[in-house]
């Protein structure tokens, strides 16, 4: 079955400034999320303040954030960044 995705307004920003590798990378990532059965599986939990969110390395210092919903079969994306930034206040 196939999922939906749902990227955030953060996600949506940080795609924009990424570079041309990096914004490849992560559309590849995201048909292999929208495909798999449990997107869980693909990434790595998340703790702290972005507890219940997964992320998948897309390279050495950017990784993409996400969140699946089972309910409604939709990916929620929400960033693109690296360790540090993923783990700052949320503004």
């Amino acid at each position: 079955m196939v999922w939906k995705t749902h990227p955030s307004n953060l996600y949506k920003k940080s795609y924009k400034r990424a570079s041309n590798e990096i914004q490849k990378r992560a559309k590849q990532r995201i048909l292999e999320l929208i495909d798999s059965e449990d997107p869980r599986r693909l990434g790595n939990a998340k703790s702290g303040q972005i507890e219940g969110e997964f992320g998948i390395w897309l390279s050495r210092g950017c990784r993409l954030l996400f969140a699946p919903i089972f309910e409604t079969r939709t990916i929620e994306l929400d960033r693109l960044c690296g360790h540090n930034v993923s783990y700052s206040k949320r503004r």
